[in-house]
């Protein structure tokens, strides 16, 4: 008896939980404008009389009017083919109860304004399309919400995102992509100082804008057409891939982005940037902030790799970076807002720079390809193991005396004194001799030619004697002279420049200039009207002259042969 009783209580408890079961999973309620078997021909009335844990049906067919989701049930439909549409006199649809499922519907909004709002926790949106004027889905202080494979349009992209998140956390956003030929764009802004947190933006096709947010996972992004906010958050044009200002704690991977700006992560800290592939614009990535990572990125065919500005204790490090004008560039200024940047073990190769040093950083084991570094004035870093077109680059700091000299990937000098530069050669990168902050310099018999930049570029030095150089086919100007003083430049050989022969700016005083040779020069020989004292500075258009006048002479003297030959003859 025991036996047989315990069996029949373990049935019925079988049978009870079963019937819990059944009752937890809620009725199911038919909804068809067409069918007269369907328990309602409107989707409010269903909604309104459906019971927490009820699964409302919707088929094939277009369904106006406003909803508003107050309970926790599921809307599932057949596909695009089921249509909610909201009209003028419509409100958008809001869902606020919490543990909510939309799914197979295709929102359509008619007037301006937002496709759906939720504002409930524990949220499940897959397999939706929306077609809005405003935001396509639009998450307001709420948690847990998963939108999963949601496409549509947004007809006001410019100021308006196809999923916003305002104050919201633990979201996640996968597989979700444009109508063809539509932009794709997802926000989380932060007007009133609580930002979203804890969100993962996954595997979509599209362009993602952060603002006071923490913590957000940005991964697998196919950027298909960039945005660009304006100083209150909203999309204005076109800028970014992804776009993070103000926030924390990013981390932005595995993500390709072709498009005229990749990623800009400013004023923000504790961000990881690693292997995201970004080609084709004019900023692969913009950094600026307190302790970013950025690693293993592959940048290709921009015009700035990567570009930094207030950007302190933070590494950049195993990047490639192909095909750009700049490499890794800071823009003279803005160095003085990048502090403690270490530029380690890159990849670089580019037109012009390929790295413009940071203050008080360090710029370690880089390999550059037909570029080299600019060290800007009131630079500390430490420079060592980095070369050019497998030769070092060689960078002398704080030397007083001493002979620089031999061949290299680039010649350095900073903050140097009572040295001699001779004999060095320094070709194919993007400036052959760096000077920058040094005073009584012998700059004597080197030669710097095929430079895409300059031949030799002299900074914020005095007291310097610049003899007997060979400077030839460099990209921009054979000597580069900025706030040079008291110095001399003499019986230097500069010839078949693209820019000038020297370029003398910024403030020189006091320089001499003698016996230079100037042949070939794309604009002129020399910036300014050549010394008076120095009959070998001759300008272009000072060559055009005496050729035209040499033509003459020649013509006149050809004349005078024919006529005395003429004579003769008779």
């Amino acid at each position: 008896m025991g036996i047989e009783r315990a069996l029949v209580y373990s049935f019925l408890a079988c049978v009870f939980i079963a019937l819990v079961l059944t009752s937890a999973s809620g009725a199911t309620i038919i909804v068809d404008r067409d069918w007269p078997g369907a328990d309602f021909d409107n989707l409010q009335m269903a909604v309104n009389a459906a019971e927490p844990g009820d699964t409302v049906r919707v088929h094939d067919g277009t369904h106006n009017g406003s909803l508003h989701v107050n309970k926790t049930v599921s809307i599932i439909g057949n596909g695009t083919n089921t249509i909610i549409r909201q009209k003028a006199t419509d409100y958008y649809p809001v869902i606020s109860a919490d543990g909510c499922r939309l799914s197979n519907v295709r929102i359509v909004q008619d007037v301006y304004d937002t496709g759906i709002e939720v504002s409930a926790n524990d949220i499940m949106i897959d397999n939706v399309t929306v077609n809005a004027y405003y935001n396509g889905i639009h998450v307001i202080d709420s948690t847990n919400v998963s939108l999963f494979h949601v496409t549509g349009q947004v007809h006001d992209e410019r100021d308006h995102y196809n999923i916003l998140f305002e104050h919201s956390m633990d979201c996640t956003v996968r597989w979700n992509h444009p109508e063809e030929g539509q932009e794709y764009n997802i926000g989380a802004i932060d007007p009133y100082g609580n930002g979203s947190k804890r969100i993962r933006i996954a595997d979509i096709t599209g362009n993602v804008t952060m603002e006071g947010s923490e913590n957000i996972t940005i991964e697998r992004i196919v950027g298909r057409v960039d945005v660009e906010k304006s100083d209150d958050g909203i999309i204005t044009g076109i800028t970014n891939g992804i776009d993070v200002d103000e926030s924390s704690g990013m981390i932005i991977k595995n993500n390709t982005l072709a498009m005229r700006s990749g990623i800009s992560v400013s004023r923000s800290e504790n961000c990881t940037i690693r292997g995201n592939s970004i080609s084709g614009g004019q900023t692969g990535l913009y950094a600026g902030g307190n302790n970013i990572s950025i690693s293993n990125n592959s940048i290709r065919w921009n015009e700035y790799g990567i570009n930094v500005n207030s950007l302190t204790n933070s590494i950049i490090e195993n990047n490639t970076i192909t095909g750009v004008d700049k490499g890794i560039h800071g823009g003279y200024w803005s160095n003085y807002g990048n502090h403690k940047v270490i530029i380690r073990n890159n990849l670089i190769e580019a037109d012009q720079a390929g790295i413009r040093s940071m203050n008080d950083g360090q710029i370690i084991n880089n390999t550059m390809i037909n570029c080299g570094l600019v060290v800007c004035g009131g630079d500390q870093s430490v420079i060592e193991d980095n070369t050019m077109n497998g030769l070092p680059i060689v960078y002398w700091y704080d030397r007083e005396a001493g002979l620089f000299t031999g061949k290299v990937g680039q010649a350095i000098l900073y903050l140097c004194r009572n040295v001699t530069v001779a004999g060095v050669i320094a070709n194919d990168g993007s400036s052959g001799i760096e000077i920058d902050m040094c005073w009584n310099l012998t700059i004597d018999g080197n030669k710097a030619w095929g430079n895409s930049l300059y031949g030799i570029r002299i900074a914020n030095s005095y007291k310097c004697t610049i003899a007997s150089n060979h400077l030839s086919n460099n990209g921009r100007h054979g000597l580069f002279l900025v706030r040079l003083k008291l110095s001399s430049v003499t019986n230097n050989d500069i010839n078949h420049n693209d820019g000038y022969g020297i370029f003398n700016t910024y403030s020189c005083e006091e320089v001499t200039y003698s016996g230079n040779d100037f042949r070939s020069n794309g604009i002129a020989g020399y910036l300014h009207e050549p010394a008076a004292d120095d009959p070998h500075e001759i300008t272009v258009e000072d060559g055009i002259v005496a050729t035209i006048i040499a033509i003459i002479v020649i013509n006149v003297i050809i004349v005078h042969f024919y006529s005395e030959s003429n004579r003769s003859k008779r």
